[in-house]
């Protein structure tokens, strides 16, 4: 009886070892949060009608804002529409993202604002927590 090794079971198992590890990424992508998408939206929100922004926002949330603590969504929404300007643009300069625990996120972005045709540098920290599909801000800190 003659033997023969097969050139392609060495390739089928690769196949089925890389279609492993691809089934495996994709769960952890599918936990993993689009934070680019969230600032996106939260800037949108901001620029074209920034009462909306209250929908992230929890009666525990607290915002920093130029050394300034602010608590609850209140008054935070409060501090938020006090901000000078008519017509702002936000553009993304940098964004980092990192899962903690608990099913929440921080976002770390650094960025242009355009208020009014003047262009300054901004930076801003989220910490969101994941309710299904819906994200509350639980701590923001903005600085201009």
């Amino acid at each position: 009886m003659i033997t023969a090794s097969c050139p392609f079971c060495y390739w089928d198992r690769s196949i089925e070892v890389y279609f492993e590890v691809l089934r495996s990424l994709e769960f952890k992508m599918a936990k993993c949060f689009d934070g680019m998408s969230f600032v996106n939206s939260y800037y949108l929100k901001f620029e074209n009608n920034r009462p909306d922004l209250q929908e992230y926002f929890l009666d525990t949330s607290t915002l920093s804002f130029e050394g300034g603590s602010h608590s609850g969504k209140d008054d935070m929404m409060k501090t938020l529409m006090a901000i000078p300007g008519k017509v702002f643009e936000h553009e993304v300069v940098t964004l980092d993202t990192h899962d903690t625990v608990d099913n929440m996120v921080v976002i770390y972005v650094q960025g242009k604002v355009t208020v009014d045709g003047k262009t300054q540098k901004f930076s801003e920290v989220f910490l969101l927590k994941r309710n299904g599909d819906k994200v509350n801000i639980l701590e923001l800190i903005l600085r201009l």
